[in-house]
């Protein structure tokens, strides 16, 4: 069944035909929190990727995903911890951060992402590792 809802104001909860439509259509970067409903430290992420999507909505898209009830997505993007939060351009996979971030990692992550969005083209080089120092 496909979902697309909307957490908050500006977070959208997305399942794989949303995801992939979603990272098919939009020319923004994509923040794709993959997260457990029981996680202490996912339950602590949200008011700050809430906050980091109103702030950047101009140039970035923020989705979340249950781990649990999206299993086989989750193991399609290798996620074996949560929370974990997978930046995208297009299609093309940009990086990740991994269990608990503070918020200012994840906005300078997302900053430096939106900075260099222009998308390789399929099969080309990222030319950045995105490290959360700006």
């Amino acid at each position: 069944m496909e979902q697309l809802t909307t957490i908050g104001t500006s977070v959208q909860e997305v399942d794989q035909p949303s995801l992939e439509r979603l990272l098919g259509t939009t020319p923004k970067v994509v923040v794709v929190e993959f997260y457990l409903t029981n996680c202490p430290i996912c339950q602590q992420l949200a008011p700050v990727l809430e906050e980091l999507s109103e702030e950047l909505k101009e140039e970035a898209v923020f989705a979340k995903v249950d781990a649990q009830d999206n299993l086989d997505l989750a193991l399609q993007y290798g996620v074996m911890v949560t929370p974990t939060i997978m930046l995208f351009c297009g299609r093309r996979y940009l990086g990740e951060l991994v269990g608990d971030a503070n918020a200012t990692i994840i906005r300078n992550t997302v900053r430096d992402a939106i900075r260099r969005r222009s998308c390789p083209s399929p099969g080309g080089r990222i030319d950045y590792e995105p490290d959360g120092y700006g």
